[in-house]
C-alpha cells in the first residue's frame, strides 16, 4: 500500500499567504464552482512555477491576432483579450509558459463571463454554450505538445494488479493530492502509466483524465518550455468536452480531474523538479477537484518536496510492491511461442532471478531470446552471463552486464561495432524521435542498409513506433558511460558534434535562394496556393533538412568544448550565403522564435571560444530577426525584400542581390536600439533593476508590484497584489531575492521573488502616503519615508520597526537613501532641508542641512558615503559633508526650473543632475563647476537621471517622451533619442552590465533598450515590396511606427 506522508496542519493552504477580505470571502449569489473555471485558476497559479525557474514561454505576437471586432464570438473575444494584452515576443535565451493568462478574469464563453471572486474561484455564469474556436486560438498561442511521445506499452494483464488497483483507489478518495510513484529505471514505471491511464478513462464519470504526459529525456517533451503550457491546454480541453456534455456537468458537481505526469526526473533540471512538485503540491490543495500522478526515478530533490509541506501518497515499486511474480508471468507468457518449449521452468525462474526486480530486462531478455534464429542458443548466453551480486551504488549492474553481453554477441567485428556507434550516436543525439531514414540521412550514410541492419539486430534494445525509433533511458545511459561499455562507448559531445557536422553538410548542400519556390512577396505564407506552402515544404524541405534546420546550433552547445573540430564548419555557414537561406527556411517553417534562440545560442558559443567574427554574425542576425519576427512569420520573402535591406554593411545583402530585379537605397534607419515594450497594465512610477540584470520590478497605480525578464519582457509569475494604493517606490535587495514596496496605502511590504508571496505582515505605522523606499547595503533592513513626515527603518525579518520613527521634518519626506556603510540614511524633504539619521540609534546626525529654498526632490550618498548630493525646486544642486553636515562650496547653480533628479558617478567625482528646464547637467563635484554646456536636447521636463556602471555615460528621461544617452566625456548625445513611450518617462536605470536601460512610463508600459548599437544606427538598404514597407516596424505594443524615409522606386521580388 502507499505510505502517506504528512505535513500541512489542518485549514492551511499553501499559496494563501494573503489575508483574504470577507467580501473575498462570501460566495455571490447565484455562483456556482464550475469545471469551466479551473483551467483559468490553475493557469495563474501553475505558472508562477516556470517565473520561478527563469524560463520563458512561446511568444504571444500581439500584431498576429485579428482586432477584436472581427471575432464572431464572445468566446474567440474573450481569449483574443488574454493573449492580445500579453508581452508579445521571448528574448534570445529559453523558454517557458509565463502570464499567458494574467487577463483570464476577462475570460468569455459565449455571453457568458468568468468572474474572478476572490483569487481562487473563478465563476462562470449566464449559460454554458461553448465555441471552439476559443480553444483552437489557446492551442495557437500556448505551443502545447500536441502529438508527445505516446507509450502504449502496458502492464501484462495479470501484473502490477494491487499497485493498480491502489492508486485506483486512491484517486477517488476526496482527501487525495498527489501520489508518487517511484523505482529505479527498469521497473516499468512507463507501463503502469498507460495502465493507470486506461484505467482512469474506464472509471465512472466521477473522474476524466485530462492527460497523461510521458517525459523521454533528450526529446520534445523533456523540455521545460513544454510541459507546463500542455497541461494547460488539456485542462481547457477537458473544460470544453466537459461543459458541451451538459447532463454530466449539471449531475457531476464532485468531478475530480487527473494528470499523469510519466518520467519527471526526464524532464527539466533538479531544481525545476523540486519547483514543479511544490507548486502541483499547491495547487492540489487550492483545488480539491484536482488529482496528479507523478512517476520518477527516486530523485532526492522531488522527495524533498514531497516532504516539504504536504499530505502525499507514495508507492515503492521495490519496497512496497515486489515484482518477481509478475515477471515470471512476463517472461512466461512472452517465451511460450512453439520455438522455445523447450525453456522450462527452471530456466524461468533462474531469469527471473536475475532480473532483480526490472521489467526492462525481462523485457529485453524475451525479445532478444525470441528475435533469432538459435533461440535456446540466446537464452543459455544470457543464463552463462556473470550472475554478480547487485551493488548498492549501482542498481542497474545485472541490467548493464545484459546490454554487454547482447552487443558482443551482435557486434564482434570491429567495422560491426563502428557502424553500431554511429548509429548510437545520431540516436542519442536527436533532440526529438527520428524515422529510420531521417537517422540514416543525419549519420551522412549513403547506404541506408547499413541503418536497417543495425536496427535489425539492435531491435531488443531499440524499437519502432509509428514510425519513429525509441529506446529505454537506461541503454542510453549505459553506451554513453564507461561502465562495461568497451568497444561500444559513445561519449555525448562527440554524438553531438557527430550530428553537428552532419547537420552543416545538409544544409550547406540542400538549402537554397527561394526554396519553395514562392512567386510574390505581396501573398502572405498562409495565402500561398497551387499548392499550398506545407504542400511545398513536404516536397522541398525534407523530414532531415528541416531537422538540420531546427536543431543544428543545439547540437553546437552541447558538442562541448570541441570548437578546433567545428569551428571551420560553423565559421563558413555563418559567413555565407547558407545562414541567409537558413534564416529563409525557419520562417517558412514558421520558427521564427527558435530561431532567434538558435541565433543566441551560437553567440554565446563563438564568445566562448573568443570568435568576434561568427559573435557578431550572430548578434546582428539575431538584432535583425528580432525587429522582423512578425513580419517573416507572415511573409518569407521580406527576408530578402525588407529584412536584409536593413544591414547591408554585414555584406548579406551582396549575396543575394543577383536575385533581386529592383532596389532603392535608405539611409539613417534606426533599427534596433529599442529590444523590447513591455505592458505594464498600469501607469509606472518607479522602476528597480536585479543585481543580476535579469529582472525589472516596477510599482504602478494599480495597486501592483510586478517582476518582468529583461530577455523577453514576459512578466515573471503573477502581479504581487496586497496594497491598496498607488505603489511609489520599489527597491531590490542586494542579493536579488526580496524587493521591497512603498504604497500611497501608508505600508510598506516585501515580496519574495522567487514565489511572489508577500514576507509577512505589511510593515505599519506610517499615517500617510510613503514615497520613498529604500534597502540596507546589507539587506536586513529597509528605510521608508512618507507624507508623515517621517522616516521610519525596518528589520526585514521581523517585520517590526527598529527603535522610534525618526522624526524632525516638517513636511512630507520625498526621498531617503542609505550611506554605502549602512550606518546612516540621508533624507530630503518638502520642507527644504536634508537630514542624515544615525541607523543604530534612530537619532538625527547634526543639524539639519539648511540651504534650500524650496522643496527637496532627490538625494543620493557618494560612493564612499562622505558626501550627499540633493536637487530642488529652488533650481539648485547642493552636495554637503556627511561628517561636518556643512555644505561643500557654493550650490551648484546652471538650471532655471526645478531639479527633480541627481546621481553620483561610481567614481564620485561628478554629479549628475536632470531639471524642469529640459537639460540634463554634470558637475564636478570638486570644484562645483559644471563639466561643460549643459547637455540638450529634450523638449520637455528631465524627470528622471541615471549613470552607467563605468560612468561614461547618462540615462535621462523626460517628458517629452524620449529616453537618451549621453556621453559624459564629449557631453554630447550618443546616438538618436530612444522613441517609443507615447507619455512622459518617469523612471529610467541601467543594467548592472550596462549594455541596457529600462524606461518607465504613465503610459503603462515598461521599455528595454540596448545601448550597445547606439553608435551604429546608419544602414544601407535597398529594395522592397509594396505590401510590406521596409522602413515599417512593428513594435511588440502592437503599435506600428514609421521612419522617416523618402524612396522614389520600389519592385516586387520576382524569383
Amino acid at each position: 500500500m502507499g505510505k502517506k506522508r504528512f505535513g500541512l496542519g489542518k485549514g492551511k493552504t499553501p499559496g494563501k499567504e494573503r489575508k483574504e477580505t470577507e467580501a473575498e470571502q462570501q460566495p455571490q449569489a447565484g455562483d456556482t464552482e464550475t469545471v469551466g473555471s479551473r483551467e483559468i485558476s490553475i493557469f495563474k497559479s501553475i505558472e508562477r512555477f516556470m517565473s520561478r525557474s527563469g524560463r520563458n514561454s512561446p511568444a504571444i505576437s500581439p500584431s498576429t491576432v485579428p482586432s477584436e471586432k472581427h471575432l464572431s464570438t464572445p468566446a474567440e473575444q474573450g481569449v483574443e483579450r488574454i493573449v492580445r494584452e500579453q508581452p508579445s515576443t521571448k528574448g534570445l535565451a529559453t523558454q517557458s509558459s509565463q502570464q499567458i493568462f494574467s487577463n483570464a478574469s476577462d475570460f468569455e464563453i459565449r455571453n457568458a463571463e468568468v468572474n474572478n471572486i476572490g483569487g481562487d474561484q473563478i465563476n462562470i455564469v449566464n449559460n454554458y454554450a461553448i465555441d471552439e474556436v476559443a480553444l483552437t486560438k489557446l492551442k495557437g498561442e500556448l505551443q502545447p505538445v500536441l502529438n508527445p511521445v505516446q507509450k502504449t506499452d502496458e502492464c501484462l494483464e495479470g501484473t502490477r494488479v494491487q499497485l493498480l488497483k491502489d492508486l485506483c483507489n486512491w484517486v477517488v478518495k476526496p482527501e487525495s493530492k498527489l501520489a508518487w510513484v517511484f523505482g529505479i529505471a527498469g521497473t516499468g514505471k512507463s507501463a503502469i502509466a498507460v495502465s493507470l491511464a486506461q484505467r482512469f478513462r474506464a472509471m465512472n464519470d466521477d473522474l476524466k483524465l485530462a492527460l497523461t504526459f510521458h517525459c523521454v529525456k533528450g526529446q520534445e517533451t523533456s523540455k521545460v518550455s513544454s510541459l507546463v503550457p500542455t497541461i494547460c491546454y488539456h485542462l481547457a480541453k477537458q473544460q470544453i468536452e466537459t461543459l458541451l456534455d451538459r447532463t454530466l456537468f449539471y449531475s457531476q458537481s464532485n468531478l475530480k480531474v487527473v494528470i499523469i505526469i510519466d518520467g519527471l526526473d526526464e524532464w527539466g533540471s533538479s531544481n525545476e523538479w523540486k519547483i514543479l512538485s511544490e507548486s502541483l503540491i499547491a495547487l492540489s490543495f487550492q483545488f480539491n477537484w484536482f488529482r496528479v500522478v507523478i512517476t520518477s526515478r527516486p530523485q532526492t530533490e522531488v522527495d524533498k518536496a514531497i516532504n516539504a509541506s504536504v499530505a502525499v501518497e507514495t508507492f515503492d515499486l521495490m519496497k512496497g510492491y515486489h515484482a518477481d511474480k509478475d515477471i515470471h508471468l512476463v517472461l512466461t507468457e512472452g517465451l511460450k511461442k512453439p520455438a522455445t518449449w523447450s525453456i522450462v521452468g527452471s530456466h524461468i525462474e533462474k531469469l527471473v532471478e536475475k532480473a532483480n526486480g526490472l521489467f526492462i530486462w525481462a523485457k529485453t531478455v524475451q525479445t532478444f531470446i525470441t528475435g533469432g534464429m538459435d533461440e535456446i542458443g540466446r537464452l543459455q548466453l544470457i543464463l552463462g552471463l556473470p550472475g554478480e551480486d547487485v551493488e548498492e551504488e549501482n542498481p542497474y549492474k545485472e541490467l548493464y552486464i545484459l546490454y554487454a553481453g547482447i552487443l558482443q554477441e551482435s557486434f564482434q567485428s570491429p567495422k560491426d561495432q563502428s557502424h553500431f556507434r554511429n548509429v548510437m550516436a545520431v540516436l542519442f543525439a536527436v533532440m526529438e524521435p527520428v524515422s529510420p531514414t531521417v537517422l540514416s540521412k543525419l549519420m551522412g550514410s549513403n547506404s541506408p542498409w547499413v541503418v536497417e541492419k543495425i536496427l535489425h539486430v539492435m531491435k531488443a534494445l531499440v524499437y519502432e513506433r509509428d514510425g519513429k525509433l525509441y529506446y529505454h533511458l537506461s541503454f542510453k545511459e549505459f553506451v554513453t558511460s564507461s561502465l562495461d561499455s568497451d568497444g561500444f562507448s559513445c561519449q555525448l559531445p562527440i554524438c553531438h558534434q557527430f550530428v553537428l557536422n552532419n547537420c552543416m553538410s545538409i544544409l550547406k548542400k540542400e538549402l537554397k535562394f527561394n526554396i519553395c519556390d514562392l512567386e510574390s512577396s505581396d501573398v502572405k505564407n498562409a495565402s500561398v496556393k497551387n499548392p499550398p506552402l506545407q504542400d511545398r515544404i513536404q516536397e522541398k524541405v525534407g523530414a532531415h533538412l528541416q531537422y538540420s534546420c531546427m536543431h543544428w546550433a543545439t547540437h553546437l552547445d552541447r558538442a562541448g568544448n570541441r570548437a578546433e573540430e567545428i569551428l571551420d564548419s560553423v565559421g563558413d555557414f555563418m559567413n555565407g550565403k547558407w545562414l541567409i537561406f537558413w534564416l529563409e527556411c525557419m520562417s517558412l517553417l514558421g520558427r521564427m522564435y527558435n530561431l532567434k534562440e538558435n541565433l543566441s545560442s551560437i553567440a554565446l558559443w563563438a564568445k566562448s571560444i573568443e570568435d568576434t567574427k561568427i559573435e557578431d554574425l550572430a548578434v546582428k542576425a539575431a538584432r535583425l530577426m528580432n525587429a522582423f519576427t512578425l513580419p517573416l512569420n507572415e511573409s518569407t520573402p521580406h527576408l530578402y525584400v525588407s529584412a536584409l535591406s536593413m544591414v547591408s554593411q554585414l555584406n548579406w545583402f551582396d549575396i543575394v542581390r543577383k536575385h533581386l530585379k529592383k532596389g532603392v537605397q535608405i539611409e539613417n534607419f534606426d533599427l534596433s536600439s529599442h529590444l523590447l515594450t513591455i505592458n505594464a497594465k498600469s501607469e509606472v512610477n518607479s522602476l528597480a533593476c536585479s543585481p543580476n540584470g535579469r529582472n525589472v520590478v516596477s510599482g504602478s497605480d494599480d495597486q501592483t508590484v510586478r517582476i518582468w525578464d529583461t530577455e523577453n519582457g514576459k512578466q515573471v509569475g503573477e502581479p504581487l497584489q496586497g496594497h491598496t494604493g498607488s505603489v511609489f517606490s520599489v527597491a531590490y535587495s542586494p542579493d536579488g531575492k526580496h524587493v521591497v514596496s512603498g504604497s500611497s496605502d501608508q505600508t510598506v511590504r516585501i515580496w519574495d521573488t522567487e514565489t511572489g508571496k508577500q514576507v509577512g505582515e505589511p510593515f505599519q505605522g506610517h499615517t500617510d502616503y510613503v514615497w520613498s523606499v529604500a534597502y540596507s547595503p546589507d539587506g536586513k533592513h529597509v528605510v521608508s519615508g512618507s507624507s508623515d513626515q517621517t522616516v521610519r527603518i525596518w528589520d526585514t525579518e521581523t517585520g517590526k520597526q527598529v527603535g522610534e520613527p525618526l522624526q524632525g521634518h516638517t513636511r512630507s519626506v520625498q526621498s531617503v537613501a542609505y550611506s554605502p556603510d549602512g550606518k546612516h540614511v540621508v533624507s530630503g524633504s518638502s520642507d527644504q532641508t536634508v537630514r542624515i539619521w544615525d541607523t543604530e540609534t534612530g537619532k538625527q546626525v547634526g543639524e539639519p542641512l539648511q540651504g534650500h529654498t524650496r522643496s527637496v526632490w532627490s538625494v543620493a550618498y557618494s560612493p564612499d558615503g562622505k558626501h550627499v548630493v540633493s536637487g530642488s525646486s529652488d533650481q539648485k544642486v547642493r552636495i554637503w559633508d556627511t561628517e561636518t553636515g556643512e555644505q561643500v562650496g557654493e550650490p551648484l547653480q546652471g538650471h532655471t526650473d526645478y531639479v527633480r533628479s541627481v546621481a553620483y558617478s561610481p567614481d564620485g567625482k561628478h554629479v549628475v543632475s536632470g531639471s524642469s528646464d529640459q537639460t540634463v547637467r554634470i558637475w564636478d563635484t570638486e570644484t562645483g563647476k559644471q563639466v561643460g554646456e549643459p547637455l540638450q536636447g529634450h523638449t520637455h521636463y528631465v524627470r528622471s537621471v541615471a549613470y552607467s556602471p563605468d560612468g561614461k555615460h547618462v540615462v535621462s528621461g523626460s517628458s517629452d517622451q524620449t529616453v537618451r544617452i549621453w556621453d559624459t566625456e564629449t557631453g554630447k548625445q550618443v546616438g538618436e533619442p530612444l522613441q517609443g513611450h507615447t507619455g512622459y518617462v518617469q523612471s529610467v536605470a541601467y543594467s548592472p552590465d550596462g549594455k541596457h536601460v529600462v524606461s518607465g512610463s504613465p503610459e503603462r508600459t515598461v521599455r528595454i533598450w540596448n545601448t550597445q548599437v547606439l553608435h551604429d544606427q546608419a544602414f544601407t538598404s535597398y529594395a522592397h515590396s509594396p505590401p510590406m514597407n521596409p522602413a515599417t516596424l512593428i513594435l511588440r505594443d502592437g503599435c506600428i511606427r514609421y521612419s522617416q524615409i523618402q524612396s522614389s522606386s520600389c519592385g516586387y521580388l520576382q524569383m
